[in-house]
């Protein structure tokens, strides 16, 4: 326990698998569902889970993740950002605070934030997603 922080060695959001960065992000039960509904919202398939090659390596993972054109990408890279920010922000809610969001409600939570974003003038952002604010 390095500075008297609360570890337990499994993956705080499954509690099945040793936690590391790429399990975390990726590989992960809980991720995928939030990528999938992540892949959905963008309508690119290249962020559904099912999709993704057998990469076990973040920075590769991550390259493949956020290829595309130019003007997309500038979307796509803040969009994954966000995602992989706000699973790194449940993971430590999960340890430090003892508060569980199950994926329904972090997805509507992550909506939220995507709109902020967009709001707050990401506008490769709104390109990529902002359609679901139409709906």
């Amino acid at each position: 326990m390095l500075r008297g922080w609360p570890n337990s060695y499994f993956c705080p959001l499954c509690y099945r698998n040793l936690e590391t960065a790429f399990h975390l992000v990726a590989e992960c039960p809980f991720s995928k569902q939030v990528w999938t509904v992540v892949a959905n919202w963008a309508n690119c398939p290249s962020l559904s889970p099912h999709n993704w090659t057998g990469v076990l390596d973040l920075q590769y993972w991550f390259r493949d993740l956020t290829s595309a054109s130019t003007q997309q990408r500038r979307g796509l890279l803040t969009l994954v950002l966000l995602v992989i920010w706000s699973l790194c922000k449940e993971r430590n809610n999960r340890i430090f605070k003892h508060e569980e969001l199950t994926v329904p409600r972090f997805t509507a939570l992550l909506r939220d934030e995507v709109r902020t974003w967009i709001f707050a003038g990401a506008k490769h952002l709104e390109t990529i997603v902002g359609s679901i604010f139409n709906e």
